[in-house]
């Protein structure tokens, strides 16, 4: 792994640990090409409780790490960003990444347990990693 993809994930890693789900803490990093950082990380809405809606697998209700960085980030001004994410993205979360037509790769510190996610990604061009 490169030090700068260590890096990004540590900081990843970082952003995840303020997370409040319970089961499962992600975070993540865009990284654009002049190095501008637009973090996320899974919680709930801005003023929200902070609780799961249920504790069963996929169904906290979180923002997803990557929705919640995608929602700081300019896609029209940041073509050829990166995204660095503690695990791989859900399938909506790539169909999102896909959709900024902005992030050109997307590096990952750890296997989920839904890999369909990274299969969309690398169909659609983008680079998508374990690091």
């Amino acid at each position: 792994m490169s030090k700068w993809h260590k890096f990004y994930i540590d900081m990843a890693r970082q952003f995840a640990s303020m997370a409040k789900d319970p089961r499962l803490h992600v975070g993540a990093v865009i990284v654009t090409t002049d190095g501008i950082l637009y973090p996320g990380y899974n919680g709930w809405e801005m003023g929200g409780t902070n609780e799961p809606d249920s504790l069963e697998p996929g169904q906290s209700g979180t923002v997803h790490a990557e929705a919640n960085a995608i929602l700081k980030f300019n896609p029209t001004i940041h073509k050829g960003s990166t995204m660095y994410l503690t695990h791989n993205p859900c399938i909506v979360c790539a169909r999102m990444i896909v959709n900024t037509q902005a992030i050109t790769s997307v590096y990952y510190g750890e296997e989920y347990r839904d890999m369909r996610g990274v299969k969309i990604l690398k169909e659609r061009g983008i680079c998508c990693e374990k690091v």
